[in-house]
């Protein structure tokens, strides 16, 4: 094909009772699914094709213009696997996030939507951990089935943030978490043996003392991820909230407390609440998790939307990944 191709305005014909529909002939049509095919299937550029035949480039993007126009080109975007693109770019433009990842899941079930989570988010950092990262890692339901999605990842740091809970799930606590999580990336590690809750402020300042956890706050300044779960107080699905009295539930539910990401309570406004209990907790503070350049919350279900919400109005955290159930919530 040598040739230059005929202007647009001599081969097309008014057709039929609508005069405005007009049919490609075909040698102009065959011209047109060539150069198409040349550019877009066969990956050579406008100079490329030019040079092979004859026509001007700028031509040949006219052209190429025409072919979709006419239906030659038809161009369609699939949504990744695991991943519902419209939600999940919806919700990082409306809270300002780094990205948000929405997850697809079988049915909109506690199970499926943390299992869909768990998975999106185990990917998420198996492609963009490196091994300068130092990781925090967190408590918290669907961070335990993270650890089982998990493959091989960059040999980065771990350390433990929260202490663990052995009240709440005696098979599952943080030391574990952060034990599997260093499994994927043959890198260091850093736990210690505390509470994550102390019965009071002095308890707790004794054991802030301990060795094995002083080490971890000397690494709290070097993250550079941390990954969190969200707790809701509304309905109640927190590790934190089932380790409470009764009294102290309410007291904290009447302050207008919605939410908690590692000991740290948010109202629904996305403001911190202090109400003495943080200081009877043993793990990484606000302060030392607003320094954190990268903040991971993986977080599901329609019964947590309004704590995601919440967090996500504080500024604490800069990616999330949830379920369609709870995005849709997050976006009414």
């Amino acid at each position: 094909m040598t040739s230059d191709v005929p202007n647009k305005a001599d081969v097309t014909t008014p057709v039929g009772p609508d005069r405005g529909t007009r049919v490609l002939e075909p040698v102009r049509s065959l011209q047109l699914a060539f150069l198409a095919r040349r550019y877009y299937v066969d990956g050579k550029s406008k100079v490329e094709i030019a040079e092979e035949t004859g026509i001007s480039r700028f031509r040949i993007a006219r052209l190429l213009d025409e072919a979709k126009e006419a239906g030659i080109v038809t161009i369609s975007i699939a949504n990744p696997t695991l991943i519902d693109t419209e939600r999940s770019l919806a919700i990082s433009e409306r809270y300002g996030l780094t990205q948000a990842l929405v997850a697809t899941s079988a049915d909109f079930s506690e199970a499926s939507a943390r299992s869909a989570a768990a998975a999106l988010g185990a990917a998420l950092l198996a492609e963009t951990l490196t091994e300068d990262d130092v990781v925090g890692v967190g408590w918290g339901r669907t961070l335990f089935e993270l650890m089982s999605h998990l493959g091989e990842l960059a040999p980065c740091s771990a350390v433990q943030v929260v202490g663990g809970m052995p009240d709440v799930e005696l098979w599952m606590n943080s030391v574990d978490l952060v034990r599997r999580f260093a499994a994927h990336t043959g890198g260091q590690m850093t736990t210690f043996l505390l509470p994550y809750l102390t019965s009071d402020e002095a308890t707790a300042a004794s054991l802030r003392r301990d060795a094995g956890f002083r080490r971890a706050v000397g690494c709290f300044s070097s993250l550079t991820v941390l990954v969190a779960a969200i707790g809701s107080w509304d309905p109640p699905k927190s590790g934190l909230f089932d380790l409470l009295t009764e009294d102290e539930r309410s007291e904290i539910i009447k302050a207008g407390v919605v939410a908690d990401m590692f000991g740290t309570l948010v109202d629904a406004d996305g403001q911190i609440v202090s109400t003495g209990l943080e200081r009877r907790c043993i793990g990484i503070t606000p302060s030392e998790i607003a320094n954190v350049p990268s903040v991971v919350a993986i977080s599901s279900g329609v019964d947590k939307a309004h704590a995601i919400k919440a967090v996500l109005k504080s500024g604490l955290v800069h990616s999330l990944v949830t379920d369609l159930g709870a995005a849709d919530l997050l976006l009414e």
